[in-house]
C-alpha cells in the first residue's frame, strides 16, 4: 500500500563536452515529450510492468518545471513559488475543479502522515547534440535508466501516470517527468490481447489481434520497423478483430519487422508500445516470431 506521503525528487546532469546544441531550438518539442512518454513505457513493458497512462495535468506541471530550469538556467526540483511537484500539479488544476485535484490525491488517509497530492518527479539537464524529437527522447531516457535513483522511479510498480516536458534554452535541454501512483493509469498489456494467425502461404500471412475490453478504450496500429514496402501490409477492423495481411512483393528481400501500438482515443497524439513481431519463412510458408523491446 503506496503510504499518504510520496515525495521524489531526483536529478540528472548529463551530456558531451563537445558544445552548445546549434539546432536545439528547431525540434519539436511536444514531439520530444510524447517520445519521452512512449520510451518510458517501453521500459516497463521490458520488466514486466503495467504501462503509464499519459496525463495532461501531470504533462503541465512537468511543463511549468522545465520552462523555469530553462528561464533561470539551473537545474533544481525547487522554484521560488511553485516550490515541489506537488505544487506545480496543483497550480496545473483551476482551484474550482475539485475531479481535477482528487485524481492525485491519496484515497487512503493515514494517520499521523500529511495527506497530500503526488509525486514523484526526474529531472534532467541534457545538452548531447541529438538532431531528431526520437533522439533527443532516446537518449534522456537511456540517461535517467542509467541513474540508479531516476531507474527507481521510472520502474515504480506502485505508479501508474505520468507527463513529461522539455524546454531548450541557450543549447541544452531541461526535462521534466512527473509520476502519480494515484491518476488513472497503469495500461495493463499482458493477458488482454491475443494474436492469431488466419491463413500463411509462401508470400503472405494474415494475423488477427484481438483485444480484451481493457483494451477497447484504445484504437490499434501497426507500424513497419525495418524501412521496407509500407504498400505491402494492410490493417483494418474486421467484425470484432483487427486483421493484418503481408503480401510480399516481387523482388522484396527483407521480410517485414512490426510494432503494434496503442492510440489514446482521449487524446489522439498519444501512443503506446504494445508488441513487436518478425514475419519469418517457416517450413516454406510466412510465419512470425515474437520480439522483445
Amino acid at each position: 500500500m503506496k503510504r499518504g506521503l510520496l515525495i521524489v525528487f531526483l536529478f540528472l546532469s548529463l551530456g558531451s563536452t563537445i558544445g552548445s546544441v546549434s539546432n536545439s531550438s528547431d525540434l519539436d518539442y511536444s514531439l520530444v515529450s510524447r517520445h519521452i512518454i512512449y520510451y518510458t513505457n517501453i521500459e516497463r513493458l521490458k520488466h514486466g510492468l503495467p504501462m503509464f497512462r499519459y496525463n495532461p495535468i501531470l504533462q503541465a506541471g512537468a511543463q511549468r518545471h522545465s520552462q523555469y530550469m530553462a528561464d533561470h538556467k539551473y537545474m533544481s526540483h525547487r522554484e521560488s513559488v511553485l516550490k515541489d511537484p506537488q505544487d506545480r500539479v496543483k497550480a496545473s488544476c483551476k482551484p474550482e475543479d475539485k475531479e481535477c485535484m482528487n485524481q492525485f490525491e491519496n484515497p487512503v488517509k493515514v494517520p499521523g502522515v500529511p495527506y497530500l497530492v503526488c509525486c514523484s518527479e526526474n529531472v534532467y539537464d541534457y545538452h548531447d547534440a541529438d538532431s531528431t524529437e526520437e533522439g533527443l527522447a532516446k537518449g534522456m531516457v537511456k540517461g535517467w535508466m542509467n541513474s540508479p535513483g531516476h531507474r527507481a522511479n521510472i520502474l515504480d510498480k506502485d505508479t501508474s501516470a505520468m507527463g513529461a516536458f522539455v524546454v531548450p534554452n541557450a543549447g541544452r535541454r531541461y526535462g521534466t517527468q512527473v509520476f502519480s501512483p494515484y491518476a488513472k493509469g497503469g495500461i495493463v498489456t499482458k493477458g488482454n490481447f491475443k494474436v492469431k494467425v488466419l491463413s500463411q502461404a509462401k508470400d503472405s500471412i494474415v494475423i488477427a489481434y484481438i483485444p480484451t475490453e481493457v483494451l477497447y478504450e484504445f484504437s490499434p496500429r501497426v507500424i513497419r520497423l525495418d524501412g521496407g514496402d509500407n504498400s505491402a501490409f494492410s490493417f483494418e477492423l474486421k467484425g470484432s478483430e483487427y486483421v493484418l495481411t503481408y503480401q510480399r512483393r516481387e523482388g522484396e528481400k527483407n521480410l517485414p519487422f512490426f510494432r503494434m501500438e496503442l492510440n489514446d482515443l482521449e487524446y489522439t497524439d498519444i501512443y503506446y508500445p504494445l508488441c513487436q513481431f518478425q514475419v519469418v519463412e517457416k517450413e516454406d510458408k510466412l510465419s512470425f516470431e515474437w520480439k522483445q523491446f
